[in-house]
């Protein structure tokens, strides 16, 4: 794996994904073992997922993943990464195929793994974030406006954990931009227009010219 990372090699991940499915094979049902090899073999899949966007490598490591999740006992301390490894990629099958049952198990997961960082825990942030855009997501499908509501509250709570000079503050300012937008667009408050101009100009200050990300910024102030 460690090789695969340094030089990109699909031919390095091929194989790394052959040892790993042949270590499960060595590990079946009732091994101490079997939960770190299925953990690893949903690695390199998502990987190669990520290289290569097939869709068989994307369910089978939600299906890993989900194996992983089914036999980590309550309050292990990794419980929470497996849940948002689990929830990411149903989010990201959501999105490629729109099924609200992927929506909604996303949902689910993020929210147990968020009980399990409680306030100081340093990913907390992270988890916020992605939680909000799950619910934001919702929202656009179901039109609830719990879900604006709480997606709104989650990515200011993210954002107060992103401070100036944070990597991921942009990515946070823009998002509640967005959730207040959507808000706007809804109810007509003048207070949720202003402040999504204000936080998108925020982002658009931490993306000057020839910022790969700026017309995204400038996307969003003109929306």
């Amino acid at each position: 794996n460690s090789r695969y990372d340094g030089l990109k090699s699909l031919e390095d991940l091929e194989r790394s994904i052959w040892f790993a499915s042949a270590a499960l094979q060595l590990r079946p049902e009732g091994h101490r073992h079997r939960g770190k090899s299925l953990n690893h073999l949903a690695y390199y899949l998502r990987k190669r997922y990520n290289k290569l966007h097939s869709m068989e490598d994307l369910d089978r490591a939600i299906e890993l993943y989900s194996a992983v999740l089914e036999l980590c006992p309550g309050g292990n301390q990794h419980c929470d990464e497996i849940l948002c490894d689990v929830a990411y990629y149903l989010n990201e099958r959501h999105d490629k195929l729109g099924s609200m049952e992927d929506l909604e198990r996303a949902i689910k997961l993020y929210s147990t793994a968020l009980d399990l960082r409680p306030e100081g825990h340093q990913n907390r942030g992270e988890l916020l974030h992605y939680l909000a855009a799950c619910l934001s997501q919702r929202y656009d499908k179901l039109g609830t406006m719990e879900d604006l509501a709480r997606a709104i509250e989650l990515a200011s709570a993210a954002l107060d954990r992103r401070v100036e000079g944070h990597q991921d503050r942009g990515i946070s300012l823009l998002g509640v931009a967005y959730c207040l937008s959507k808000r706007y667009d809804k109810l007509g408050a003048i207070t949720d227009l202003a402040r999504a101009i204000e936080l998108n100009s925020a982002a658009l200050d931490l993306r000057p010219k020839g910022h790969r990300r700026r017309d995204a910024s400038l996307h969003s102030l003109a929306y």
